[in-house]
């Protein structure tokens, strides 16, 4: 728990965003920020944006992963 914990705390300072409602989506999201060390913020933007898509809408999560796992 702590490490999740840790990597929301982590994330959302790289989004520059509170995060006031965590849902299993943004652990999720935060988790692989700290464990790929992703810190550019267009691929730290794109799992913010994956994180909030998740649970609402499949496809986009889908388009919005293959744009990350494409990002160089």
């Amino acid at each position: 728990m702590k490490a999740e914990e840790e990597s929301v705390i982590a994330f959302s300072n790289l989004v520059k965003k509170k995060i006031k409602n965590v849902t299993p989506s943004i652990v999720e999201a935060a988790l692989w920020c700290c464990a790929y060390e992703i810190t550019k913020p267009k691929e730290v933007n794109l799992l913010y944006q994956m994180s909030k898509a998740k649970p609402v809408d499949p496809y986009r999560y889908q388009q919005l992963l293959l744009k990350l796992l494409n990002a160089e």
